[in-house]
């Protein structure tokens, strides 16, 4: 990731992608309700890959 780039970037995903990402992980978050730590995880690795994706694109 260059210097200078901030940490919220919504340059290069539109809102209608970031909103679907959203909805997909509240998805499974409402699949995996019972279990918490699975929800830390699935959140922890969407957005690992949603700033992964925003700094490959940029």
């Amino acid at each position: 990731m260059p210097s200078g780039v901030p940490l919220f970037s919504f340059h290069s995903l539109s809102l209608i992608d970031y909103l679907w990402h959203l909805s997909v992980t509240t998805f499974f978050f409402s699949l995996l309700k019972d279990l918490s730590y699975i929800n830390v995880l699935f959140l922890s690795l969407s957005l690992l890959i949603y700033f992964l994706s925003t700094w490959s694109l940029s």
